[in-house]
């Protein structure tokens, strides 16, 4: 965009979703996919994305359940991944030789990561310097880490600091 004159142009991504090749085979990766889309649009510079039918049937990712009330774990996942990401800054999305995504987001000078892996279950060493005090995975509740080894796999995690750091 800055190329062709364009820069100060927001970018909207303007319709997202999974049609093909096939459905996903579970609905927690259907979700962590709907999480991924966002965090890595955000991490482009996208400034909005927009979930193509969010109470379409034939859909691949759903949000909604056939009532079109009751979220589906990726309409859950829609909720969790907007209170990570709205009011923080992306820093930086970068991914490592064994495939892990780590994306850092600034929240008012407080740092964040929310990490994953594509392909599959890995270990994930977390930064001793990161003081990391609490582990929100996207579909489970939040807990306080009892490692400096965290498994992650194709659903992001956010990992948050002590309130000191």
């Amino acid at each position: 965009m800055e190329s062709n004159g364009q820069a100060s142009k927001p970018i909207w991504n303007t319709e997202a979703n999974w049609f093909r090749p096939k459905p996903f085979p579970s609905q927690d990766l259907a979700a962590a996919y709907l999480a991924r889309s966002f965090v890595l649009n955000c991490a482009a510079g996208v400034q909005r994305l927009y979930w193509y039918a969010w109470d379409n049937r034939a859909v691949q990712v759903a949000t909604t359940q056939p009532d079109n009330q009751a979220l589906t774990p990726a309409g859950r996942a829609y909720a969790t991944v907007y209170q990570w990401l709205v009011g923080a800054r992306m820093d930086s999305c970068q991914q490592d030789a064994n495939q892990t995504l780590v994306c850092q987001l600034n929240r008012d000078g407080s740092l964040q990561w929310i990490v994953w892996n594509p392909d599959g279950m890995r270990p994930f060493d977390i930064p001793v310097a990161w003081h990391i005090a609490m582990v929100t995975p996207l579909l489970n509740d939040s807990y306080a880490p009892t490692s400096t080894v965290l498994t992650i796999g194709p659903s992001p995690v956010l990992l948050t600091p002590s309130p000191a750091h």
